[in-house]
């Protein structure tokens, strides 16, 4: 869907989509309640799930460099103790 994706970056969208989608909506059932959040909770989850997937599909590799970059650095801080 997006431009010049491999089939492996669109894979790691839509499994960042469907996990923003799962915790949008599980945050909508406890804020709201079953009843409200659970009846119109998936509405706006779908919409941040959307954006999630584009922005991941768009910026995948970025965000992938900072969180090796930010684990390696808690390495070293812990190894240097």
């Amino acid at each position: 869907m997006s431009l010049n994706n491999s089939d492996t970056e669109e894979f790691f969208a839509g499994i960042g989509a469907i996990i923003t989608f799962l915790i949008c909506f599980v945050y909508a059932i406890a804020k709201y309640g079953l009843l409200l959040g659970g009846g119109l909770g998936w509405i706006p989850s779908l919409i941040i799930a959307v954006v999630a997937y584009y922005f991941i599909s768009i910026f995948g590799k970025l965000i992938f460099y900072i969180f090796v970059a930010i684990c390696l650095l808690g390495l070293y801080l812990y190894l240097k103790g």
